[in-house]
């Protein structure tokens, strides 16, 4: 039997008659050896059975099971039947199967998490180019650790992380696929007083002497950010006294207003800063933005449509932090001070500072 149709005694066969109940029927006679057999199996009643068998046979115009007093055999044209109708069954079982993979892709979930400072910041852009996608998403603001712990136990799909300078991020990235996305520099938040004691050079180096015997604010999970910020004045002879720890960047704005301690803090947060602060940027500081998820392991080429979910909101995250990266690294504001020689085009790998 083929896709197209067949003369026969009894004219042209037509294909678009084919019942998928007559091949079912006509496989399960052949496995079981017996109509009733073949009944059980399929959960249908005799007469349904032998409904459909002999609905089969008119459509092919030959019998494709004896039935004789001693029990029902296939046919030679009956076992031919089943050799291609097997093919037919699975074909249209995969079909069922892949329309079930579709719904259950089109209401996935995609759990995704960020960092807080960044993702607070990110998410109601994100959430809209994500909802015009039509993609559902879930979404979480964690500290990178606790992200990492997430991918790991599956309870997160795709995380947002970021690492700093000889500083990498808390996942293991022999695990998943790492993909870097930009970097943010880092600023220096000092209150007014201490900030009329910076001098700069003529080439914009600022003088970091004033920085000697200050507490500094650092964050709680002595992060990547907190250990690239340690070691770069440790580097330089200053020890980084901490006199608080604290994760919220306006409640660290507020300290530094009141004189309490000095702050590194990124771009992203610069926006922020009030009046009573001054930021002086750090070239070398920086957060290197990071995407993590776990690489897929199947082989066949086609994507399913949960990874196809997956992959939009890879893409928007990407999107949405390129543009984040941009409009604060571009950040215009008397508060906020750049070494003259950064604008001019120096690496932001030749720090230009002295103690």
């Amino acid at each position: 039997m083929t896709a197209s149709s067949a003369p026969s005694e009894g004219g042209e066969f037509d294909v678009q008659a084919l019942d998928l109940r007559g091949l079912h029927a006509l496989i399960a006679v052949r496995e079981s050896g017996s109509i009733s057999a073949a009944a059980s199996a399929l959960g249908w009643s005799f007469p349904t059975v032998d409904h459909h068998l002999r609905k089969l046979e008119r459509l092919l115009a030959s019998p494709v099971v004896d039935r004789t007093a001693r029990g029902t055999r296939v046919t030679p044209l009956g076992m031919s039947v089943v050799a291609t109708g097997e093919s037919i069954v699975q074909l249209c079982d995969q079909i069922v199967a892949d329309a079930r993979t579709w719904r259950r892709g089109q209401s996935a979930v995609v759990r995704f998490g960020a960092f807080p400072s960044f993702g607070a910041a990110m998410f109601p852009t994100l959430h809209l180019a994500i909802n015009a996608s039509g993609t559902s998403v879930e979404y979480l603001l964690d500290e990178n650790s606790a992200l990492a712990t997430r991918l790991a136990d599956g309870t997160l799909d795709v995380a947002l992380v970021f690492a700093a300078p000889h500083f990498p991020p808390d996942i293991d990235c022999r695990e998943y696929t790492v993909v870097g996305l930009g970097s943010e520099p880092a600023y220096l938040a000092v209150p007014d007083d201490l900030f009329d004691q910076f001098t700069i050079s003529p080439t914009g180096e600022y003088d970091l002497t004033p920085l000697r015997g200050q507490r500094w604010i650092l964050g709680t999970a002595n992060d990547a950010f907190d250990r690239a910020t340690t070691a770069f004045f440790r580097n330089r002879g200053m020890e980084v006294d901490v006199g608080a720890r604290i994760d919220d960047y306006a409640a660290i704005f507020t300290f530094v207003q009141s004189g309490s301690g000095v702050a590194a803090i990124p771009a992203i947060v610069a926006a922020q800063v009030p009046i009573g602060v001054h930021l002086i940027e750090l070239p070398e500081i920086r957060r290197d933005i990071l995407l993590a998820f776990r690489p897929r392991t199947r082989t066949k080429h086609r994507v399913t449509p949960a990874e196809a979910a997956q992959d939009r909101v890879i893409s928007a995250v990407g999107s949405a932090v390129d543009d984040m990266i941009t409009r604060t690294t571009d950040l215009d504001h008397p508060r906020i001070h750049r070494r003259s020689g950064a604008a001019a085009g120096a690496s932001p790998h030749a720090p230009p500072y002295r103690v």
